[in-house]
């Protein structure tokens, strides 16, 4: 029997070979009482048909090769979850009421922090973490990569953080 190697039938297979699936993303680390686990389940069943798709095994030659394949992408995606959460988000930076309403607050604290910041750090400030514009769209206004955008958002984070803090 021939079975062919497309999306289709690598979805088929998934289906009728749950236990490799199920067993891969267990072997990750995974257990239900993660929030992220069905979508790391549907991410499995994802990574057999495209794999599947690209394969030139056979049936019984391809399950132990998938089961890896599926450990090894689980375990990528919750790292990238947990760098992900490990590094400061903009919603930190958002100002409180009371400071905003505080003049002096925007008068010396303020003008003094912004004053520090080099020309491209203050674009940062305003036109991303201020007015909310998408860093890919601000680095390309800017002719730069969005990679060290990232870099110089976290250099303005780590000024105003003191500021802050207050």
């Amino acid at each position: 029997m021939i079975v062919q190697h497309d999306l289709a039938t690598g979805f088929q297979l998934a289906i009728t070979n749950v236990a490799v699936i199920y067993g891969a993303v267990k072997r990750a680390g995974v257990y239900r009482s993660n929030n992220l686990y069905a979508d790391l389940i549907q991410e499995a069943y994802l990574t057999y048909a495209q794999v599947w798709s690209h394969s030139r095994l056979s049936v019984a030659e391809f399950q132990p090769y998938i089961f890896q394949r599926i450990v090894w992408r689980t375990q990528d995606l919750l790292r990238r979850e947990r760098y992900r959460q490990n590094h400061v988000d903009v919603t930190d930076l958002i100002l409180t009421a009371p400071q905003v309403a505080e003049p002096l607050f925007w008068q010396t604290e303020v003008q003094q922090v912004v004053g520090q910041l080099t020309v491209l750090e203050q674009q940062v400030l305003w036109q991303h973490l201020i007015r909310g514009q998408n860093l890919k769209t601000l680095a390309a206004a800017l002719h730069v990569s969005p990679r060290y955008l990232r870099k110089i958002r976290a250099q303005v984070r780590q000024k105003l953080r003191p500021l802050l803090q207050k």
